[in-house]
């Protein structure tokens, strides 16, 4: 299934965390995009974010640029083997308006600051976004001054702007790349003006006038205002593309990772599982304290809970839960999440075990749920926990109520 099929429903989607990554499901069956790639990440945060989008494409340009449009650009195309992009990157150089702009208004090789292009050889609609060209070159000056250093010892090269833009081209990461050939493709705007837009060298407003100003050269009648704000909608979006994609809540770390990191909003450590280490037996409160942080990860935004590390960073092991091997141990703890939490909270819950010298100790990783998620364990009072700070809180019912009108849909 994926997102063109016929009878696609948004209100089925959730998100799964895996062993190495989070996926969207439909029903039952992971999303695929219309490559037949799984809709996956890494990133919980971005996916959350890509997961909401889709719900919103009915209001979003078909052809246009969004979050999703450029996730499944970088699954479907940039990830295949060859680069037809870099293949005809030389002459998209050739052919680029805005390096042939800087061409007419000094040497391609020199790096000093810009002089002010010469307004009677543009166009009269040129000339309205005149100073954006100024400051779109100010911008490229300062690129190439950043960059000419790696050119020092090839004074020799004809055209040093192609070579530095081809070079950064090359050596981007998977996501630029995807970002700048969308924008290319779907604006017309080649490659000088999407770099510098991908790198921060300029703004979303500035690149949007820039290709203006290009078009209204040959299109006196173009209607600007809503081409740019168009246009700069979906240049928005390649930023927080980028942004939110660089960004990872629950990165795969060690165990010398996380206790370097210490206790706070998205780790916690507790001794035991079930055992009284002060009383010398198994206490159903130790429990509680278990399941009051994984509920509380799971409420908020989730989170990793260290089971076997003591407050101090110091390592006890699941051996003085004294369950007769590793799997019991394993059995009872997704006992208790099942029976005390809901089953349908499996999938955002993993679990393994890992070895801290001679200790073993459980590293229980939680995602966030689509759903609010309360604690309800025999014995004790029902309760909604949220994670506030390094530690775990109750809400009581009016605020339980408005935090869940707030944070969870459907």
């Amino acid at each position: 299934m994926n997102i063109y099929s016929p009878g696609f429903d948004p209100s089925c989607l959730d998100m799964v965390m895996r062993q190495r990554d989070f996926v969207i499901y439909y029903n039952e069956q992971p999303l695929l995009t219309k490559g037949g790639n799984e809709v996956s990440h890494t990133n919980d945060r971005f996916l959350r974010n890509l997961l909401t989008e889709i719900q919103l494409r009915e209001q979003i340009h078909p052809a246009g640029i969004d979050l999703y449009s450029l996730f499944e650009f970088l699954h479907d195309e940039v990830n295949n083997a060859t680069d037809p992009f870099a293949e005809k990157l030389n002459m998209l150089l050739e052919e680029d308006a805005f390096i042939q702009l800087k061409r007419k208004t000094a040497p391609v090789s020199e790096v000093a600051e810009m002089k002010i292009p010469d307004p009677g050889a543009l166009s009269t609609l040129v000339n309205l976004h005149y100073w954006n060209n100024a400051n779109l070159l100010q911008a490229l000056n300062a690129f190439i001054g950043e960059q000419i250093h790696k050119l020092e010892e090839n004074d020799d090269i004809q055209n040093p702007l192609e070579v530095l833009i081809g070079d950064m081209y090359n050596q981007a990461s998977r996501e630029v790349k995807a970002s700048i050939r969308m924008l290319s493709s779907i604006h017309g705007s080649q490659i000088t003006l999407p770099m510098l837009l991908v790198m921060g060298w300029i703004t979303p407003g500035e690149y949007c006038k820039g290709i203006l100003s290009h078009k209204s050269r040959t299109s006196p009648a173009l209607r600007l205002y809503e081409q740019y704000n168009a246009t700069l909608a979906e240049a928005n979006s390649v930023r927080e593309f980028l942004a939110s994609i660089a960004e990872n809540q629950l990165p795969e770390h060690g165990l010398d990772s996380f206790l370097k990191s210490g206790e706070g909003d998205f780790l916690e450590f507790k001794s035991t599982l079930r055992w009284d280490l002060r009383a010398g037996k198994t206490n159903q409160a130790v429990e509680r304290a278990c399941l009051k942080t994984i509920s509380a990860f799971l409420n908020t935004n989730g989170g990793v809970l260290l089971i076997g590390v003591r407050d101090d960073g110091t390592f006890e092991g699941i051996e003085s839960d004294r369950f007769p091997n590793e799997d019991k141990f394993l059995l009872h703890l997704w006992t208790l999440i099942r029976t005390c939490l809901g089953r349908d909270v499996s999938p955002h819950i993993l679990t393994r075990l890992e070895k801290g010298g001679d200790k073993t100790i459980c590293v229980v990783r939680c995602a966030r749920s689509n759903r609010p998620v309360f604690l309800r364990q025999p014995g004790f009072n029902e309760e909604f926990y949220i994670r506030v700070g390094p530690g775990s809180a109750a809400m009581d019912i009016s605020e339980a109520l408005k935090y869940i009108a707030d944070h969870f849909t459907g």
